[in-house]
């Protein structure tokens, strides 16, 4: 948001829930509430980043569909689907972009984080005015694999991820934005 006031001619709204991902809407709805936002903003633009708590089995129609198991894989593409057309009910124009989730420190987690993005960016392919940021390659290092560590403007070594290996520190946020504003 801090990037955003400098522009006074833009209204700038986030949100964020922890630990919330499109395979839980028990746990927390997102397409009920990206519709309430969608509908009080008309956004123009909208950037979205979920998918890194949902590396795991989800409930559909009464079945529990295993992870990166191709019923998996089909639901959850519905279910980006789904966000992307709630996001456009009110402005169909929105220019929807949707930032890739970075690795994550426990490679279990990281390679179901490579699979949620391998879907987001093939849904983002087949939609209109709607680009995958990979983010993968900055919070990685030089062989593509997770580090917490990276280099500021001034030549300092920072910290960009918390100890937890998957949240972000504030400088990685920046890191984020930057990525996300570069694209």
């Amino acid at each position: 948001k801090k990037h955003f006031d400098q522009y006074p001619v833009m209204y700038f709204k986030s949100f964020t829930r922890g630990a919330s991902g499109l395979a839980r809407p028990d746990f927390f709805n997102w397409e009920e509430h990206i519709r309430k936002l969608a509908r009080s903003h008309g956004p123009d633009v909208i950037v979205l980043m979920l998918g890194t708590n949902d590396c795991q089995n989800m409930e559909y129609e009464q079945r529990v569909l295993k992870f990166a198991s191709a019923e998996w894989d089909r639901e959850y593409a519905r279910r980006i689907w789904k966000i992307l057309d709630i996001c456009r009910e009110k402005n169909p124009h929105s220019l929807i972009f949707w930032l890739g989730a970075p690795p994550m420190q426990n490679q279990k987690l990281n390679a179901g984080v490579e699979h949620v993005n391998q879907i987001a960016q093939m849904v983002c392919q087949d939609t209109t005015n709607c680009w995958y940021i990979e983010t993968w390659n900055h919070f990685a290092n030089s062989r593509g694999k997770f580090t917490d560590k990276a280099i500021n403007p001034d030549g300092h070594i920072v910290d960009i991820r918390a100890d937890d290996g998957v949240h972000l520190t504030l400088t990685g946020a920046q890191l984020l934005t930057g990525v996300t504003l570069e694209s």
